[in-house]
């Protein structure tokens, strides 16, 4: 008996691997990533591991996207730099990430496994977890279609912080808190959004762990915090300085806005979920935590009529009248797992308790603002609530993992806490089997797995093109392929575009509030073509030197235009460059432009030459201005550094003669917070460290 558990523990794991190694090889398939989200992270990893391998450093600044953008001061560098160091044992930039990538990838169950071991499921009930968190459509969609890589990185170190947050509740062991605080850190400098969602995961098992523990305890978790914050404070306390000037970007993630609460939206998001997990866990919550109270049965009831008329109101009828009922359902549900905390019974498992809690909560999240509850959430505008699929998938599975195991080890489907109906072991896995099949086949169409982007190069031609021009200025894309956010880190030559909209510091282009100008997205067929016109025709106050079209419907855009000229034409793209080429520089008065030259020694340096001015001289370098760019000079010739009307960087200067003004960006004022991280972190492992060689030699 003993050897047919461990034989089918083993033919479950190896499942497990080779399910997600499928994935996996698609993505290690020759040429680029194209996920939706994987160029706007490659972008960057390939910047760092250039500038590194170049410089030895890696600057803060890059004039490659958006007329410039800070690089790691609105996304944390941490996952980009595991990167970089996997680079240093000889392997290319692109390799490493989709190794680094696809190793987050395949631990994550390894991860769930071990949680559910720390929440007192057992050893089958934890595999059965990780089993049914792999097959979640949402987690292989974040990988796989998306190619969210921070957020691939996370799941791992959430599911590690659970465990060592109940460890430090139950123990508060000084090596526990010391790498609960690192893992509270690195999630920080990983995904930012992760460590949002992660203070919520903490208030669930709060609501069940802390309130029965000593303040002693509790002071050990607060030290955690205040190590995490020290430790991430190099790129933390920046971060809240800038986000100042983040009040001018109007960038909301549209998934906030779409009706998840209606029929159809509504089925789609239990789709992700993933329907067999998502009832298995619902079955044991109404199971363990309802049924145990004296009106459990009436309150399933009345939460299931609410949401039922809820999301028919916002279909049908009135959606104002659908939130209200929907929200009514959510709170019941939740006011009762509430309750639960008071309940003195065998069968309330308080670990089972916060993740029902949680489950709750992030499917709650999950349905956008017409759910209403994300409004409630600070800075909730700012959020992408799509992410909460992810993070729910972790309880559901083990909520999912204790229900479906008693049919396999009771041979019985519960029905409540007294009735159950008989069934044999191999109709159980079957049905687990069919269920979990027909649940990610329903999944991944809702994800739309089989529409994924395949691997791709850019087009040789194309970057020979670019390489072997002269000119300066920047790119306009319109309906490119994805691997244009890419083309300028293989050509240096930048785009008017980008693809992580919250960097964007330029006015004119805070004014377009989308995801990327390549596509649009979030815009009506109309509305494009005149955001592309208008672009189009501003093209020398923005720099626009080419202008990329990868759709022949669009190409009328550039026919009747005589200020530009088709220079390359391929199956795929057309590209149109300007008779005149608009300049990146200018100066007023303009004859001035012959006594100077400006030079980018560095993405966050300027360097500025001045031959003879023979009076005050303004210089407008089109790159986008932040408070962060200094100036300084080697003369006594006053210089004053500001922003122009359109958001450039200008700069003036006083009559002078053989001088230099360099220009320098640094939202980093000092090393001292680079040293208090560095030793922070450092400590934070090494206090474990000597814990295990001192436990060692006992």
């Amino acid at each position: 008996m003993f050897k047919n558990v461990k034989k089918a523990q083993l033919v479950v794991w190896a499942f497990i691997m080779c399910f997600n190694a499928f994935f996996i090889i698609q993505r290690f398939a020759a040429g680029l990533p194209l996920g939706e989200d994987a160029t706007s992270h490659l972008y960057k990893i390939i910047y760092a591991c250039k500038s590194f391998q170049a410089t030895g450093s890696i600057p803060q600044w890059s004039n490659l996207w958006y007329a410039g953008h800070p690089i790691f001061l609105y996304y944390p560098p941490l996952s980009y730099f595991l990167v970089l160091g996997v680079t240093l044992i000889g392997l290319d930039s692109v390799t490493a990430f989709k190794i680094v990538d696809a190793f987050f990838f395949l631990i994550a169950p390894l991860t769930i496994y071990f949680l559910a071991r720390k929440l007192q499921l057992s050893k089958n009930e934890s595999l059965l977890s990780a089993l049914l968190f792999t097959v979640t459509p949402s987690v292989v969609e974040n990988y796989y279609f998306f190619d969210r890589y921070p957020t691939t990185i996370s799941i791992s170190l959430i599911a590690l912080f659970i465990i060592f947050f109940i460890r430090v509740l139950e123990k508060g062991k000084l090596s526990d808190m010391s790498l609960l605080a690192a893992l509270s850190a690195i999630t920080v400098l990983v995904h930012p959004l992760s460590a949002y969602a992660l203070l919520l995961i903490v208030a669930c098992f709060a609501l069940y762990y802390v309130t029965r523990q000593s303040f002693h305890q509790i002071s050990k978790l607060i030290l955690a915090a205040v190590g995490a914050f020290l430790a991430s404070a190099f790129w933390l306390l920046p971060l809240v300085d800038a986000m100042q000037y983040q009040s001018e970007n109007p960038f909301t993630n549209h998934s906030l806005y779409i009706n998840y609460i209606d029929v159809p939206h509504l089925g789609h998001v239990i789709f992700l979920f993933g329907i067999f997990q998502f009832l298995s866990s619902l079955a044991i919550i109404r199971l363990r935590f309802f049924d145990n109270l004296n009106n459990g049965k009436q309150r399933v009831t009345v939460s299931l009529t609410l949401f039922i008329l809820g999301a028919l109101s916002s279909t049908f009828f009135s959606i104002q009248v659908g939130q209200l009922l929907i929200a009514a359902g959510f709170i019941m549900v939740l006011f009762t797992l509430l309750q639960n905390r008071s309940v003195d019974s065998q069968n309330v498992n308080q670990s089972l308790l916060s993740c029902a809690f949680w489950l709750i909560l992030f499917f709650w999240l999950s349905l956008g603002s017409n759910a209403l509850l994300i409004q409630a959430l600070p800075f909730w505008q700012k959020l992408d609530n799509m992410r909460f699929f992810v993070y729910a998938s972790i309880p559901q599975a083990i909520l999912a993992g204790k229900y479906l195991s008693s049919l396999l080890e009771k041979t019985a489907i519960p029905i409540s806490n007294v009735h159950s109906i008989a069934i044999n072991r191999k109709s159980a896995v079957t049905l687990i089997c069919l269920g979990i099949i027909v649940s990610f086949s329903f999944g991944a169409v809702a994800a739309n797995l089989n529409r994924a982007t395949s691997n791709t190069e850019i087009p040789q031609d194309i970057i020979q093109y670019f390489g072997n021009s002269s000119e300066e200025g920047r790119i306009l894309p319109i309906e490119c392929p994805k691997w244009i956010h890419l083309l300028p880190v293989f050509t240096d030559t930048p785009l008017i575009d980008g693809w992580f909209p919250q960097a964007k510091v330029l006015k004119p282009l805070l004014e377009i509030n989308d995801y990327r100008i390549n596509d649009l997205i979030d815009h009506s067929p109309e509305e494009r073509v005149e955001v592309w016109q208008t672009l189009i025709s501003n093209y020398k106050e923005l720099g626009i030197n080419w202008v990329m079209i990868g759709n022949n419907r669009l190409y009328y855009l550039m026919e009747d235009n005589s200020d530009f000229y088709l220079a390359f034409s391929s199956e795929q793209i057309r590209i149109y460059e300007a008779e005149a080429s608009p300049s990146l520089v200018e100066t007023y008065p303009q004859d001035a432009m012959q006594n100077l030259t400006v030079t980018q020694r560095k993405p966050d340096e300027i360097l500025i030459t001045i031959q003879n001015l023979d009076e005050p001289t303004t210089i407008i370098i089109k790159q986008a201005y932040m408070p962060y760019w200094t100036a300084t000079s080697n003369s006594n010739s006053p210089v004053q550094l500001g922003e122009d009307l359109t958001g450039y960087i200008e700069v003036k200067v006083g009559p002078a003669e053989n001088s230099e003004v360099t220009l320098n960006f640094s939202y980093q004022q000092g090393e001292h917070l680079y040293m208090v991280s560095i030793i922070v972190f450092a400590t934070l492992f090494l206090i474990p460290l000597f814990s295990k060689l001192r436990s060692r030699d006992k």
